[in-house]
């Protein structure tokens, strides 16, 4: 009963922290997946504003190269010209993508790559117009140049804002998550560690339950149900290494009129001296109980020489045996009776060896009656005058 509470509960606590992992695991792995997510969108929006500041430098390339080649004519300034054009065509990918991937950014006027097409067309025709003669056409329009170039200007920095905003809300997202992640973290540290406690209380107060169901409190040996798991257990183990052991019944002698002379208390302290005495007997792997009211049992080392067993069986009874004080100065007396059984000679299950130890026991007892009768009746001889 203890051991399957012990289990299930055991089986509850570990059903208990299977799902805090798998709650705190989902929370950490959505939060890890968000961040990559963002990290990718922030990488993208990264590049859209440099290429947009990129576009801008090349317009400002076109446009002082063309400013030059219209005040001037000199076919210098359009190398800087050319140069910005072809650094603009190195952008026009990321600012066709611009308006279909990030359609968040709040554009104030056309799309990036319209505006750069159309500065291009712009300063496109005005190359022409110098070229064809037509210089103080040229240098009139140039106001509408500005006014285009000043749009874009505008049109940049909107981006630039677009994608510092978006920036600062994914480094607040990621520090929200960051937060809650460590939050569930110590949550599951302080549950686990709840959990830990209560599984060490219920292990110790499982083991201080199991410990009681297979003792005796009186003597503080074991009990008859331990007794008898052990004796079976002896078995199996004797029977797989082709062993020997003796089981031995103690049977106290005189116990009863001790108890109704001096009451039970006296009694109990009488039986606890008695387990300690037998205790001090055992060797290695004796094994002793209290099986009943006077009654104890003990499994003994046996390797099939008589004289040996019964030295053992010897120095139990003297130890029994000896006068003790008990409730107070008196001094007390018992006697006791054992009887003995041998694996496997004498049988090979748990009931059959205490059955014939027990009948040895009583067999003793009978004997040990008999003699003290037979020695009652010994004629007294009168003394003379």
């Amino acid at each position: 009963m203890v051991r399957h509470r012990v289990s299930h509960e055991f089986g509850v606590l570990c059903a208990v922290t299977l799902a805090i992992a798998i709650v705190v695991n989902g929370v950490a792995l959505a939060g890890v997946v968000g961040l990559a997510r963002d990290a990718l969108a922030v990488r993208g929006i990264v590049d859209l504003g440099a290429a947009q500041r990129d576009s801008l430098l090349a317009l400002v390339n076109e446009e002082t190269g063309l400013r030059g080649y219209v005040a001037s004519g000199n076919p210098a300034f359009l190398e800087i010209y050319f140069q910005g054009r072809r650094q603009l065509r190195g952008d026009a990918g990321y600012l066709a993508a611009h308006d279909a991937a990030y359609p968040t950014v709040d554009l104030k006027i056309e799309s990036a790559a319209g505006a750069a097409n159309r500065l291009t067309r712009y300063f496109a025709s005005e190359v022409v117009a110098v070229e064809s003669g037509r210089q103080s056409a040229a240098v009139r329009r140039l106001a509408l140049g500005k006014g285009l170039f000043d749009r874009y200007r505008t049109l940049d920095a909107d981006v630039q804002a677009g994608v510092l905003s978006l920036l600062n809300a994914t480094r607040e997202r990621a520090s929200h998550v960051e937060q809650l992640v460590t939050t569930m973290m110590l949550a599951t540290i302080l549950i686990l560690a709840a959990i830990g406690v209560r599984f060490g209380l219920l292990v110790r107060d499982g083991a201080a339950i199991e410990r009681a169901a297979f003792r005796d409190l009186l003597t503080t040996l074991p009990n008859r149900r331990a007794f008898a798991e052990r004796l079976a257990r002896e078995i199996d183990d004797k029977t797989r290494r082709a062993a020997t052991f003796a089981v031995a019944v103690i049977d106290l002698d005189g116990f009863k009129a001790i108890n109704d002379r001096l009451g039970h208390a006296a009694g109990d302290e009488l039986l606890s001296v008695i387990g300690r005495r037998i205790r001090s007997c055992l060797r290695g792997h004796d094994y002793a109980a209290r099986v009943g009211g006077d009654e104890f049992a003990a499994v003994l080392e046996w390797n099939k020489d008589a004289n040996d067993i019964h030295c053992v069986v010897e120095r139990l009874t003297r130890s029994i045996e000896k006068i003790c004080a008990i409730a107070g100065d008196e001094r007390v007396h018992v006697g006791c009776s054992v009887g003995l059984s041998f694996f496997p000679e004498d049988g090979l299950e748990p009931e059959l060896l205490i059955r014939k130890a027990d009948a040895a026991m009583y067999e003793h007892k009978r004997s040990k009656s008999e003699a003290t009768k037979a020695v009652g009746n010994l004629p007294t001889r009168k003394r003379s005058a």
